[in-house]
């Protein structure tokens, strides 16, 4: 994928990811006045990210900040903590809906993929204007940057970019002049796995991947469901591809990566909000 088409797909991206986050939700009333909470809730986030040098993914660390502040006046700047192969390259606050006091605003990190190699994301430090800093463990955040593929399996024309659920959806073409067969997809952790998968080659569907013989030019639809150890607000992952062609096996990154778990149903932000605004008045 060259540059440019990268730079629009990161671009929509950052916008689909603002417009999800920012869909159900209106103001709701609230009882008596309390005291501004001044901090930042983040969401329980994870994400499973694979990639080549010089590749770059967004990820939105959602968050909940009381509406009587705003994020963008509070922060001075973000920093990874303890990243050995991945740099951030930027960040942007984005603004989000209103829930009970409370906006559903997220820190849109575009990450670059410096060397290859495996290491997690510890988590943020993020330092505010007031002078102050604060460290924000992530829960699950692997990198792994691979050695650049041949990218004979690219995708077609659809992939899901953002998902309510554990599914995602893409098509896979032979860019190859050589038969491809198919052999299984995974991902960089065993702390997510496929599940259920549907191939759509033609008129026939399959419930597997393996065996799958790819003409040139040939393109499948696949649609995949996820499934993970821990469960998260909202998660990202880029699948892998096994395949094989002329005898050699291969393993490439397929597609930009889904971000799971946006838009948040009602039943779902009011779960966030209670353990969110709980833990704060513990505190």
């Amino acid at each position: 994928m060259n540059g440019n088409k990268r730079g629009v797909l990161l671009t929509a991206l950052a916008v689909i990811v603002a417009a999800a986050i920012f869909m159900f939700y209106k103001p709701v009333g609230v009882g008596s006045p309390r005291e501004v909470d001044r901090s930042i809730h983040f969401v329980k986030s994870s994400g499973y990210i694979a990639g080549y040098p010089g590749d770059k993914v967004m990820f939105p660390c959602v968050f909940l900040v009381d509406t009587r502040t705003s994020a963008q006046d509070l922060i001075a700047d973000v920093q990874l903590l303890h990243s050995e192969n991945v740099s951030l390259e930027s960040w942007q606050v984005f603004p989000g809906s209103e829930y009970k006091g409370y906006k559903l605003d997220n820190i849109t990190l575009t990450l670059r993929l410096d060397r290859i190699g495996e290491s997690p994301i510890e988590g943020l430090k993020i330092k505010y204007k007031d002078d102050t800093e604060q460290v924000y463990p992530m829960d699950k955040m692997f990198v792994k940057v691979l050695q650049k593929a041949s990218s004979n399996v690219v995708v077609g024309s659809q992939e899901t970019a953002v998902s309510p659920l554990s599914r995602t959806s893409f098509d896979l073409k032979n860019n190859s002049n050589d038969k491809v067969t198919l052999e299984g997809i995974s991902f960089i952790s065993n702390e997510i796995s496929p599940d259920k998968i549907v191939v759509t080659k033609g008129d026939t569907k399959y419930d597997h991947i393996n065996g799958i013989i790819l003409a040139p030019a040939e393109t499948v639809s696949v649609s995949l469901e996820v499934a993970r150890k821990e469960e998260s607000d909202v998660f990202f992952a880029r699948p892998l591809l096994q395949y094989n062609l002329a005898g050699q096996r291969y393993t490439e990154c397929v597609t930009l990566g889904t971000l799971y778990g946006l838009p948040f149903s009602e039943e779902k932000m009011q779960k966030v909000y209670d353990r969110l605004t709980g833990q704060s008045k513990q505190r």
